[in-house]
């Protein structure tokens, strides 16, 4: 509430872009400088990519789906109940989808190939995803692996993952699902970015829309700029 908002004091605040300052001021947080940083950890990937002088496909995926398994939803999310089923439904609808309609999809991990978190991970998604021939992508480092996915895809799909916001970071068009319409997590973007109590046939209906739809037709349907989310 405001009363405990008023009760945190902060010198300085490294935020992703003015989405970030206009939550805290809206909040009534008392923040005394505001510094504009962005993604690090997307910086860091592009010099990355620059330095070892890898070429990415843009449009070698239709699709990046993000996992999103936490070992423990408490830390973050334990108010939300159902999160998880959510979550995986999701991830159920965009392999159905891309099954159907012959689409390339690529599943990115969110922990390391053989890591205790890892097969939790693979674990989660297999009682969604049995009926499937799927893969996780575990490889490599676990920010270039999400960066470099998500710049060679055409629409990021995910639930809560603040690699949603980074997806603009690289010009990249994005659904942010939130299958049971959570007021805590709707994303920050807005209008076609944005899916909520939906059914498998609308879910179909807005990727397929989405994936069509130019970048730049895109980010006009944005209330904002996407340099105002990162």
């Amino acid at each position: 509430g405001t009363k405990l908002s008023k009760q945190i004091n902060i010198q300085e605040l490294w935020r992703f872009g003015e989405y970030d300052k206009k939550t805290f001021l809206d909040a009534k947080c008392n923040v005394k400088n505001f510094r504009f940083v962005g993604s690090l950890k997307c910086n860091l990937s592009r010099n990355f990519f620059i330095n070892n002088k890898l070429s990415l496909n843009k449009t070698k995926y239709d699709i990046c789906l993000l996992s999103e398994t936490h070992i423990d939803l408490d830390e973050d999310f334990g108010d939300l109940e159902n999160l998880s089923y959510a979550m995986g439904v999701v991830a159920e609808y965009s392999f159905r989808l891309s099954e159907e309609n012959n689409l390339n999809i690529i599943f990115s991990g969110r922990h390391k190939k053989n890591s205790f978190e890892g097969r939790l991970e693979n674990e989660f998604y297999n009682f969604f995803l049995k009926k499937f021939n799927y893969s996780i992508d575990q490889s490599g480092c676990d920010n270039h692996r999400l960066s470099k996915n998500i710049s060679q895809s055409k629409l990021v799909i995910g639930n809560v993952s603040t690699a949603l916001r980074e997806t603009f970071y690289f010009n990249k068009k994005v659904l942010a699902c939130n299958f049971f319409d959570y007021s805590r997590i709707r994303f920050p973007a807005g209008g076609l970015s944005v899916l909520s109590n939906f059914k498998y046939e609308e879910f179909k209906e807005r990727v397929m829309k989405l994936i069509e739809l130019s970048d730049d037709e895109y980010f006009k349907t944005l209330n904002f700029s996407k340099d105002f989310y990162m």
